[in-house]
């Protein structure tokens, strides 16, 4: 049987500058769970998530708009295979919750993913357009924008976004950019101290206020 070559797949994007001894790539207890039910496991795995570094909030809200999108259907497994329903499903209502502590950053790939400490100026671009959501690679100083095309494209097919800034500074970019991206200006949460829970209690308050008026 033919091995199959060390460097034969694309490297997965790290969340900063790889060096051997700060790799900083999240864990696989952080790895996403879909189309999940279960309270007890969806808790579990929040309690465990393990911090990383950098903030990749284009890839993160790519990532959202991805499993809300219908092009996923029966791809995400979980307890309801026969979602994302389509965008214009009047009996469906799409939430995104998007939050950061921090200035969005550059999401790096390595040159060679078997050496230490090479790395390619690049980060993850996001593409989005009607019907299809890819991506491709781009220069760091983009990831802005890219952020910006994907609340956009959220918006425009009527999904309901909530922004969370934690512990951010007034003003700043994060700051804006929470306001840019949420539907509206009380979907965008800018919280000060601990109390985080307080948001995620609002945010949960409106989504039963809008499914029981809608």
């Amino acid at each position: 049987m033919t091995a199959i070559p060390a460097n034969s797949r694309p490297q997965v994007p790290d969340f900063t500058k790889w060096v051997a001894t700060n790799p900083w790539c999240p864990s696989e207890d952080s790895a996403m769970v879909l189309n999940s039910n279960n309270e007890t496991a969806l808790k579990a795995l929040i309690d465990d998530m393990d911090l990383s570094d950098g903030t990749g909030m284009d890839i993160g809200t790519l990532w959202g708009a991805k499993v809300l999108s219908s092009d996923m259907k029966g791809l995400l497994g979980g307890n309801f295979p026969d979602r994302p329903a389509d965008f214009n499903d009047e009996d469906t209502l799409k939430v995104a919750v998007i939050m950061t502590d921090g200035a969005i950053t550059a999401q790096f790939r390595p040159r060679d993913y078997t050496t230490t400490g090479k790395i390619k100026n690049s980060t993850q671009q996001t593409i989005v357009s009607k019907g299809n959501i890819n991506t491709a690679s781009s220069k760091a100083d983009d990831s802005v924008a890219y952020f910006k095309r994907v609340c956009e494209y959220l918006n425009d097919n009527n999904v309901q976004v909530y922004t969370i800034g934690f512990q951010i500074n007034s003003g700043s970019l994060p700051d804006k950019l929470l306001q840019y991206c949420a539907s509206s200006v009380s979907n965008y949460y800018f919280v000060e101290g601990l109390n985080i829970e307080d948001a995620f209690e609002a945010i949960a308050a409106s989504v039963n206020s809008l499914r029981i008026s809608g």
